[in-house]
């Protein structure tokens, strides 16, 4: 048995120490992977990007902080900025993700070690979160499998880098929980956290108004969809007294550079452009294979995120946007533990695309 294999089990009783002996196995397994791919092997194989010919790898902090970790930086030193320019600009970058990070440098912490942290904690909290909503659903081997699939899914190294994933996953899983276990009222203060973490995060708002409704659940259950237009609202009120336009960060999109179906087809054949394509349609078939299983709550949530994916068309992130679907993983970890052998060769597959990810990351490749 692999050493990242579940073990089989059916009981729907969430055994809090073993479940918690498993999440740190797994995670830690994960995150010794990447940190071994990134600092120890990546600078012995070289694989320079051509335009940065000159980058190496280095032993710091600041290898964690790369890509969108840079924008986010910039937020936290000097603050948004925006002009309709047709340049890329920082006001795309949600709020909440460098606050976290301002908060926790005034400890003293540079940028990149206090980023890395943040996601490192949050990415096993999230692990945590998603082995017991999993199993108080579909039983203890499901929420294993799940947290195998999101430990070792390639685009996780992302949870260990300056990037808002981690803390992204965490708090939409927490929502769903508080939610679906009638805790109103952190729900709302939840929900209000996620308005302000990533785009995405506006669909718990359908979500919540349409299981409110049809479960007839009393007012309080409204509030989460409230509080997310809320917090969301304030942010664009932010936009608009600074920028004197409420949706810079709707416009901004369209100046940030994407790579076309041409871009990615013409070379599908490597690793990451196949798994860019195959991502989205993999988890639209997945949602499908097992919509009579999942809770309301789980359906239309991964539902209407899979959606504003697949309106929007970016195909550059399309697999890291998946990603970030916490629900994504309960529906794979029941999927896979149907499916025992077929399992074990997809996480090993993971397993081994994670180590590439991680190595193309040292290298400073665009993951998405």
């Amino acid at each position: 048995m692999l050493l990242f294999c579940p073990v089989n089990g059916h009981t729907r009783e969430v055994a809090r120490a073993g479940a918690l002996k498993f999440v740190l196995t797994q995670g830690v397994l994960s995150r010794l992977l990447v940190f071994i791919s990134i600092f120890l092997v990546a600078p012995h194989i070289p694989l320079p990007r051509p335009e940065k010919p000159d980058f190496r790898p280095s032993f710091s902090w600041s290898q964690m902080n790369l890509w969108d970790g840079k924008w986010y930086e910039k937020i936290v030193t000097t603050g948004y900025e925006y002009r309709p320019d047709g340049r890329e600009h920082d006001i795309t970058f949600f709020p909440l993700y460098p606050g976290l990070i301002w908060l926790v440098m005034r400890t003293g912490l540079g940028f990149a070690a206090a980023g890395t942290i943040i996601s490192n904690i949050a990415f096993f909290g999230a692990l945590f979160l998603l082995y017991q909503r999993t199993a108080e659903h579909h039983g203890n081997s499901a929420a294993q499998w799940a947290v195998a699939a999101m430990s070792w899914f390639p685009l996780s190294v992302l949870c260990s880098a300056t990037y808002s994933e981690s803390v992204f996953l965490l708090l939409t899983l927490a929502f769903l929980q508080a939610f679906e276990k009638e805790h109103y009222w952190l729900a709302t203060v939840l929900a209000a956290l996620v308005g302000i973490c990533r785009v995405p995060g506006i669909t718990i708002v359908p979500t919540v108004l349409i299981v409110a409704f049809f479960k007839r659940l009393p007012w309080r259950a409204y509030l989460p969809a409230l509080s997310a237009c809320l917090a969301l609202g304030g942010f664009m009120a932010f936009q608009g007294f600074r920028f004197h336009d409420p949706l810079a960060f709707v416009h901004e999109q369209a100046n940030w550079s994407q790579l076309t179906v041409s871009n990615i087809l013409s070379k599908f054949y490597l690793p990451n452009n196949l798994f860019r394509i195959l991502a989205g349609p993999a988890a639209v078939l997945l949602i499908w294979a097992v919509r009579g299983k999942l809770c309301r709550l789980d359906l239309l949530y991964a539902g209407f995120s899979l959606a504003i994916i697949l309106y929007t068309m970016r195909l550059g992130s399309v697999d890291r946007y998946v990603s970030g679907i916490g629900s994504m993983f309960v529906a794979a970890g029941l999927w896979l533990s149907q499916r025992p052998r077929l399992a074990n060769v997809a996480i090993a597959i993971s397993a081994a695309a994670l180590s590439f990810e991680s190595f193309a990351w040292a290298w400073d490749h665009f993951l998405g």
